[in-house]
């Protein structure tokens, strides 16, 4: 994990201007270059924050549709378990040109 430290540390970061960007180690939005640079390691070792991050996605931010990369719909599960209780309609997208 240092030599990744060390990389970060020589690589330039600005914080996106058109959306929000989440950190896997807090479940919350990064609010600064210094906070992508201290929880981008701990990715390598800490617990996806999965739930959380969905849940703020979803009831701070407004977001009712997601898009799903790939084809495997882990996303799509995994936000509907998440969310189930809570809302009365979601929209999942799909990236993946084969599907219809």
């Amino acid at each position: 994990m240092n030599r990744f430290k060390e990389a970060l540390a020589r690589t330039h970061i600005e914080m996106p201007r058109e959306c929000l960007v989440y950190s896997n180690v807090t479940g919350r939005p990064y609010k600064s270059v210094e906070e992508i640079r201290t929880f981008l390691p701990l990715q390598m070792i800490k617990i996806v924050q999965w739930y959380s991050t969905i849940r703020s996605i979803y009831f701070e931010e407004g977001c009712n549709s997601f898009i799903e990369c790939g084809a495997m719909r882990s996303q799509s599960a995994m936000t509907k378990l998440i969310l189930k209780d809570d809302v009365d309609s979601l929209e999942f997208l799909s990236s993946d040109k084969n599907e219809n």
